[in-house]
């Protein structure tokens, strides 16, 4: 299953969440993002957007619903063509045009620093 967010396909492909990203506890995904990427759950904004996507009733989510337009994904993705108007979901597949570019961009010594990617979204 593809997800809004390559990180996620990350910590999916390394067994810290369910593959198939259904019906998923909210706690168990909030869990694998701060243990998979080794920070606070306090310190990271998109915790709170992510409970935000979920059914708080059930304490469930669909990884899907993490493509809802301007919770957790967001316009300007350097993976992810943007949602188009009046669209509630935005893609979930990569777009290959995006990603070839993001690849054929040389940073300072053949390195990458942030600004080389903050650059691809004003050009």
């Amino acid at each position: 299953m593809e997800r809004s967010c390559p990180g996620l396909d990350a910590l999916a492909k390394e067994g810290q969440q369910p593959r198939d990203g259904k019906n998923g506890k909210l706690h168990e995904l909030v869990d694998a993002v701060t243990n998979g990427y080794t920070i606070k759950a306090g310190s990271c904004p998109s915790s709170l957007r992510i409970i935000r996507c979920g059914n708080p009733v059930k304490r469930e989510i669909n990884l899907h619903d993490l493509a809802l337009h301007n919770a957790t994904e967001h316009d300007l993705s350097l993976f992810h063509r943007n949602a188009k108007d009046g669209e509630k979901y935005a893609p979930t597949k990569p777009s290959l045009t995006l990603t070839e570019e993001l690849c054929t961009i040389n940073g300072k010594d053949n390195s990458h620093i942030f600004e080389d990617f903050v650059n691809i979204g004003r050009n």
